[in-house]
């Protein structure tokens, strides 16, 4: 180890052009590497990192911190903003805490900004969510907010439209959260889908109904989403059934058409054989056929041709009207709000 400080010392020296026991009690003093900092400082036109300098570079940070994704993109931006300023960077340690105190402030003036654009109404009604909810005792509001939908169907539906109203009837603008920048807005609405109500209870007010008002945001929007995709789901389905109805109907068509036309057939030569015997046409019928059995055969022929006319998938929906209305009626109720506008 000697002997490597010895050859630094005297490669130094050589750079230097001095004699090496010159640096030979550089070490010697504690106070001599700071006054060659200081020198060194005053030389290239560097600063130290003083109290008024940090109130500065905090102030910078904190515009950063509001935009920045992670917080060791701040830290990485003051190291930056101290090159441009020709600062001393300090210690790692000394750049973080500096970053943690911008973030921190970044994140309660945001916080202020939304409380400040709370009403006392709207306060109400984020807080009424935390309590019970609609379902039974032991369920808080956005519990209740938070259930899958379930299997498509009128039940699904109905649940989620009570809960799309549910948030609706909070009624938070888009306007409260105006100031966040929108991924720090999707990362409090990721928070708020874990939370339970003991834990929102347990936050500070500013942070709790931010994280409220973004998880109802967000929540309002995907059960739109999921609202719209159901209901594109049953429509669907109701479709394929009047098909599958269509198809039946055209299958038991063709059937009677066969038995009518093979009738007609029968009727027509049997008629024409009587000819030979010199009968009337009336008479003719009579002997080969009833009355009854052209007039069946006769109807069958007709709602053959009824059907073609009414071939369309469209008119086999009639069948499902009340399976449909059972749906599509409470979504359809949302129509207004389905665009999820700006408040």
């Amino acid at each position: 180890m000697l002997m490597a400080a010895s050859g630094a010392g005297s490669f130094l020296a050589e750079q230097l052009g001095v004699d090496p026991d010159a640096l030979a009690a550089f070490a010697r003093r504690v106070p001599t590497r700071y006054e060659q900092l200081a020198i060194l400082r005053r030389r290239f036109g560097f600063a130290d990192l003083s109290r008024p300098v940090r109130g500065d570079l905090v102030a910078f940070a904190r515009g950063v911190a509001l935009a920045a994704t992670k917080d060791r993109l701040v830290v990485c931006a003051l190291a930056d903003e101290m090159r441009r300023r020709r600062i001393v960077i300090p210690g790692i340690t000394v750049l973080e805490r500096l970053a943690a105190q911008a973030c921190t402030e970044a994140e309660e003036a945001l916080l202020a900004d939304v409380a400040g654009r709370l009403t006392p109404a709207l306060v109400v009604r984020m807080e009424a969510l935390l309590t019970i909810g609609p379902r039974h005792a032991r369920q808080s509001g956005v519990s209740w907010l938070r259930e899958p939908p379930g299997a498509a169907g009128r039940t699904a539906m109905r649940g989620l439209v009570d809960r799309l109203e549910a948030v609706r009837h909070v009624g938070v603008p888009a306007s409260v959260l105006k100031a966040i920048p929108a991924h720090r807005i999707r990362r409090l609405a990721q928070e708020g889908r874990r939370l339970t109500a003991q834990n929102f209870t347990q936050m500070r007010p500013g942070r709790r109904y931010a994280t409220l008002a973004a998880f109802l945001r967000d929540t309002e929007t995907a059960l739109t989403d999921v609202a719209i995709a159901m209901f594109e789901t049953l429509v669907g389905r109701a479709f394929r059934q009047a098909e599958a109805d269509r198809e039946a109907h055209l299958i038991e068509s063709i059937a009677a058409a066969a038995d009518a036309l093979d009738f007609f057939a029968g009727f027509g030569n049997a008629i024409a054989a009587r000819k030979e015997d010199d009968l009337s046409l009336d008479a003719a019928i009579t002997t080969v056929a009833s009355w009854e059995a052209l007039a069946q055969a006769t109807a069958a022929a007709q709602a053959n041709r009824q059907t073609r006319h009414d071939d369309d998938t469209i008119a086999f929906l009639r069948r499902h009207h009340g399976r449909i209305r059972a749906f599509a009626v409470p979504f359809l109720g949302l129509r207004g709000n389905l665009c999820n506008e700006t408040r």
